[in-house]
């Protein structure tokens, strides 16, 4: 999903969950950056997003890598490849719980 053709930030996929839109990044690793992410997070205001990789699950605040945001944070939920078709009872049980 990339907002402007000139842009190389995109996140994978974005699904919906009440009013907030949330951005969804693969990784085929256990690691990789969030660039995207984070760039998704920071226009759209949202405080929560989403990584699929091969790492354990993780529920955690997250502080911004790019420049100028450095004093933010986001809510950053990491699951495993397996745990996709679980991914909105996930965020709706966080989101309904606190």
């Amino acid at each position: 999903m990339r907002e402007k053709p000139s842009s190389n930030a995109e996140v994978d996929y974005a699904i919906s969950l009440g009013t907030k839109i949330i951005p969804v990044e693969v990784k085929a690793g256990k690691t990789g950056t969030l660039k995207s992410l984070q760039v998704f997070l920071k226009t759209k205001a949202q405080k929560i997003g989403v990584r699929v990789n091969s790492a354990p699950p993780t529920w955690h605040t997250a502080s911004y890598a790019l420049p100028g945001m450095a004093d933010q944070s986001f809510e950053l939920v990491s699951i495993p490849f397996y745990l996709v078709g679980q991914l909105r009872r996930l965020l709706e049980e966080k989101q309904n719980n606190g």
